[in-house]
């Protein structure tokens, strides 16, 4: 196993300044979780410029319009503060990193930073003329995909129509999110589903935190003995010595990541034996740089690594990712790309083209609300 040590350093480009638009995308399928239904998912689009003409693009997952539009505002004030500097990834993060300690670098400030984390290096991959994992020492390759739209909080009828509709995409294992109010309904959800997908289709089941660590071990144990793939966020994910608790009791893996807050708290969990995998978010977790820290982290402790949600940059990052494990797959960014993302075979490769290969379709983009 190769751990990553030093990110490649990018011909530094000039950073000159930042254009973002939080629209209001649509979902395919609606997605309820034991927190709310989802219909339109906010997005921030950043496009930040160089002064030698190379445009980075990068995308967020904003949770609300307002989340959305206090990252745009936090971002404009982070390319301020680099204007006129080396477009360097991981300079440039550890100085917004140092600035925004007061602040605290949580919540939208880390989000602000890993989106202009994203765009620096998808800027320094299109100068390069490679695609950002080959940038980053890698190669490209088929990374295994889940399935994880819809399949949210519905009566058992529909959620097995939801699974059967699904089974189109050619992938090999699902989502599930759970939470009903009590533990037969979940199993009856699970049995809803199972009775309309392949017998060896994987299942992987959320719990968007809503349980106690009790009832997690309660509903873990009935669980595991169907054979889930891996039980996440049973309970507050930052409760570590609650998840530990739940991981120790419990055969099936534990999984956590999509809320951790920079690298530094995916080693704390990982210290505190609190999963048994990560699956950082890159919008969350750093950006690009942040994302291969992590990534460093994991390897050593031998964790299998997936990713969350925004799958067009998570397949590049999990390329280069050592324990590697699956990329979650949401097509949120369809209504908002020229070229959205393929899954082949079960399965998807990072883009081919220089940078992280997104490109706004402008047509599409006219036909959704802006926040």
């Amino acid at each position: 196993m190769t751990i990553p040590t030093a990110l490649p350093v990018p011909a530094a480009l000039t950073v000159r300044s930042v254009k973002t638009r939080a629209v209001g995308a649509p979902l395919k399928i609606a997605l309820g979780t034991s927190v709310a239904v989802i219909r339109t998912v906010p997005l921030l689009l950043v496009d930040l410029l160089a002064e030698e003409g190379v445009v980075g693009h990068a995308y967020l997952f904003g949770y609300t319009p307002a989340g959305a539009k206090s990252i745009a505002l936090l971002l404009a004030e982070a390319v301020d503060l680099v204007k006129g500097q080396p477009s360097q990834p991981q300079a440039i993060y550890q100085r917004l990193v140092r600035r925004s300690a007061l602040i605290g670098v949580t919540g939208t400030v880390r989000m602000a930073i890993s989106a202009l984390d994203m765009a620096l290096w998808d800027a320094a991959a299109v100068a390069a003329g490679l695609p950002l994992v080959e940038l980053l020492g890698a190669t490209r390759r088929s990374i295994p995909a889940y399935d994880s739209r819809g399949l949210g909080l519905m009566p058992s009828d529909k959620l097995a129509n939801e699974a059967e509709a699904l089974l189109a995409k050619g992938m090999s294992a699902i989502k599930l999110r759970l939470g009903y109010a009590a533990p037969e309904e979940d199993l009856a959800a699970l049995h809803a589903v199972r009775e309309r997908i392949p017998p060896k289709m994987l299942v992987m089941v959320d719990y968007n935190q809503a349980l106690t660590t009790e009832e997690a071990i309660h509903r873990g144990l009935a669980l595991q003995a169907e054979g889930i793939a891996w039980l996440e966020e049973p309970i507050r994910h930052d409760d570590y010595r609650g998840n530990a608790e739940i991981a120790r009791a419990l055969d099936v893996p534990l999984q956590l990541g999509e809320n951790f807050n920079g690298p530094e708290a995916m080693a704390e969990a990982l210290a505190a034996d609190a999963c048994d995998y990560v699956m950082p978010d890159v919008g969350r977790i750093g950006g690009v740089t942040g994302w291969m820290q992590a990534a460093g982290i994991a390897a050593a402790h031998s964790v299998e690594v997936s990713s969350h949600l925004m799958p067009e940059v998570s397949a590049h990052l999990l390329a280069a990712t050592p324990t590697a494990h699956w990329l979650e797959y949401v097509d949120w960014a369809d209504a908002i790309l020229e070229e959205p993302l393929q899954v082949i075979d079960g399965a998807v490769i990072p883009s081919g083209r220089p940078g992280v290969g997104l490109a706004w379709d402008e047509a599409k983009l006219r036909r959704l609300e802006s926040l």
